[in-house]
């Protein structure tokens, strides 16, 4: 299924092809080296609630075509939104 990872800040968005099963953590991944950001300094959210790396895709409820918002972290580990 596509998704849309759409960045908070900015606005930027990536379509990834990926399975219900993908993890939260395995979609960090990917980030990482498209957007070259370490997976530490960024969150993952979706319906409005960050998502835990074990999750999956299907778990959360996400769907064909749905976004899901990448949210930097700060100095001092706080999210900006």
């Amino acid at each position: 299924m596509k998704i849309e990872i759409v960045s908070a800040i900015g606005g930027e968005k990536t379509i990834l092809d990926v399975k219900p099963e993908t993890t939260f953590k395995e979609i960090k991944e990917i980030m990482s080296q498209k957007r070259n950001l370490q997976a530490d300094n960024f969150v993952l959210a979706f319906r409005g609630r960050e998502q835990e790396d074990h999750i999956t895709l299907k778990e959360a409820g996400v769907s064909e075509e749905d976004r899901v918002y990448l949210i930097t972290r700060t100095e001092g580990g706080s999210v900006k939104y």
